[in-house]
């Protein structure tokens, strides 16, 4: 969608670099919370709170009644709650992850038939895809599947093949964040594994601008690809400026845009005045819910569990996670985040919660 680019006011980079310290001291306080031990009791209240948010979120989605999606998300999390567990990791009889990515590429297609073409050949079709339930379902299960079946590949080549292979599937949907996050958790799993060198690793990085350049081109074809990236870059601050000015200083929907379908297209109707899914930087949602106080606890949050997670690498059923949520973070630069992407951090903070209370027993 083509939007006018504007001059930002002075308080929307006030919020962007006051935030940035409110990360640092997360981190800080990431280092002094790992390794607390987790009560039986706060672990269950956050089972129960992810199952009772994540139900209300279903249902702004896709249903009228609560009841549905309280069963739906409660199955879920159960049975995610199982596959986090050391327990499960260590099971040798079930492959548990190559189920997961048969279920996601059967729903793959599904989504396919469903909305009626490859996004990929016809841009328009991406639209019908961003809230079809089929669509999430292949998500949730590829993505799982695919964080805890990497760690078991031995043979480096056969790693990246699967790597490959992975982002090549998903790109056939066109969502760069999808293919993004793909490409970033594998490689970025190879390094710190130490699979690829540090000059390996800009060979993939290399190929995530041209995914990036590529298909935002085949989406909106008004400008030469160099010249869309960097249209992309100002409209996105432009629109997040226009959030700060609408929301300051307590924010527009106080904590409840979480539970009010995809934000980004409450971006494009609230904000914009467009029917459009917008992007609004890393900071748009936590300052639309209440404004620049949102975007420092935000940013302090995402800053305590990326260090968790970089710390937990060290524990072999989590050390996925980290790759994971940073690739998550660096697209929500962009993008922002949605109640989708936020679940995998959230079944993070469960998995760490089941495995670190059982580990202090130890």
């Amino acid at each position: 969608m083509n939007l006018p680019i504007k001059i930002p006011g002075l308080t929307s980079f006030l919020v962007v670099f006051g935030s940035f310290p409110f990360y640092l001291i997360g981190i800080w306080a990431g280092k002094k919370c790992y390794g607390v031990a987790i009560s039986k009791s706060f672990t269950l209240a956050f089972f129960i709170f992810l199952i009772v948010s994540y139900s209300f979120v279903l249902k702004s989605f896709f249903f009228k009644e609560i009841w549905a999606p309280l069963l739906i998300i409660a199955t879920v999390v159960t049975i995610l709650s199982l596959l986090f567990s050391k327990k499960a990791h260590a099971h040798k009889g079930i492959n548990y992850p190559l189920i997961l990515l048969a279920v996601g590429i059967a729903f793959l297609f599904l989504t396919i038939l469903k909305i009626g073409g490859i996004p990929l050949l016809n841009p328009n079709l991406k639209f019908l895809a961003v809230n079809n339930l089929f669509w999430g379902v292949s998500l949730l299960t590829f993505i799982i599947g695919y964080v805890f079946f990497i760690p078991k590949i031995k043979s480096s080549k056969f790693l990246f093949l699967f790597i490959t292979v992975s982002v090549l599937l998903f790109s056939l949907m066109a969502f760069r964040s999808v293919i993004l996050v793909l490409l970033f958790t594998g490689v970025l799993f190879s390094y710190y594994s130490k699979r690829i060198s540090n000059m390996q690793i800009l060979v993939p990085l290399l190929i995530a601008a041209l995914v990036v350049v590529f298909i935002g081109y085949l989406s909106m074809p008004i400008l030469s690809p160099g010249k869309l990236l960097f249209y992309r870059a100002g409209t996105t601050y432009s629109v997040f400026d226009t959030i700060v000015q609408k929301s300051m200083p307590f924010g527009m929907t106080h904590g409840t845009l979480f539970f009010r379908g995809n934000p980004r297209l409450f971006v494009g109707s609230h904000i914009v005045g467009k029917t459009a899914d917008i992007t609004s930087t890393l900071l748009g949602p936590s300052v639309i819910d209440f404004g620049a106080i949102g975007a420092f606890l935000w940013m302090f949050f995402l800053g305590l569990i990326l260090e968790i997670a970089y710390l937990s690498m060290k524990l072999d059923f989590l050390k996925i996670f980290y790759p994971l949520l940073f690739s998550f973070s660096l697209i929500w630069i962009e993008i922002g985040p949605d109640q989708f992407q936020l679940s995998f951090l959230f079944f993070f903070v469960l998995a760490y919660m089941l495995n670190f209370v059982k580990l202090k027993k130890d």
